[in-house]
């Protein structure tokens, strides 16, 4: 049997135009403009611990107002005026193309230069059933004369939050570690996703994102962001 070499993702649709090709970092992003982007399930449910069991959803609604609300608005503040959080983010957008399962990556300057130099390349996994999805299909092959646009980022909330949750553990003030290394993660992921929506604007894509900041969790919005 013949399986074919990529899946049928369309090659067709144009590919959209970076403001930029290369890499910047973003310093003093505000806390206030990330704490909208937190998952509050991920983090009551998932890094907290506050599981619904047999409540009612009356009920688990009322022992989360009750029991994680004021620990999250105590956190929100605190982060704030202490500076336990600060947010950074380096991001940048490259000239791309598909080599088969591969995704080679140019070099920015380069390319401006009309010099083709392969600076990376990523090799990622195929579906070996349903449509056979592989990243590297949702990119325009090399063959077909024209470059991809590829958008990067990596996300940090600093290291000071680490220090004082290992600092809560080392006292034994465990529920106290728990809430904030937790708290911390959550807003780290809250930065990747609120710069996700902002490369999607910058890459002229943004429209699609549905205006409800909880939907952006399950991927309402054209694109996606693999970590």
């Amino acid at each position: 049997v013949e399986v074919a070499a990529r899946s049928s993702v369309s090659t067709t649709l144009p590919v959209p135009k970076a403001p930029f090709l290369g890499d910047r970092i973003v310093e003093d992003i505000p806390l206030d403009q990330v704490y909208p982007y937190i998952n509050l399930v991920a983090l009551f449910r998932g890094q907290w611990g506050f599981k619904k069991g047999d409540m009612s959803e009356v009920e688990y609604e009322r022992f989360i107002e009750e029991k994680a609300r004021p620990v999250f608005d105590r956190l929100c503040r605190q982060c704030k005026e202490e500076k336990i959080l600060r947010p950074q983010v380096v991001y940048g957008y490259y000239p791309v193309a598909s080599e088969g399962d591969d995704l080679v990556v140019f070099d920015a300057k380069d390319h401006l230069l009309g010099i083709e130099r392969e600076i990376e390349r990523f090799r990622f996994p195929r579906q070996l059933g349903r449509e056979r999805l592989c990243i590297s299909d949702f990119f325009r092959p090399r063959d077909s004369g024209e470059k991809d646009v590829l958008g990067l980022h990596c996300v940090t909330v600093g290291a000071e939050v680490s220090h004082r949750a290992k600092q809560l553990f080392e006292r034994n003030e465990y529920t106290d570690y728990l809430y904030l290394h937790g708290f911390g993660v959550e807003c780290a992921e809250a930065l990747a996703e609120m710069w996700h929506k902002r490369m999607r604007a910058e890459l002229g894509i943004g429209n699609d994102d549905s205006p409800e900041i909880r939907k952006l969790f399950t991927q309402n919005y054209r694109g996606s962001r693999y970590s």
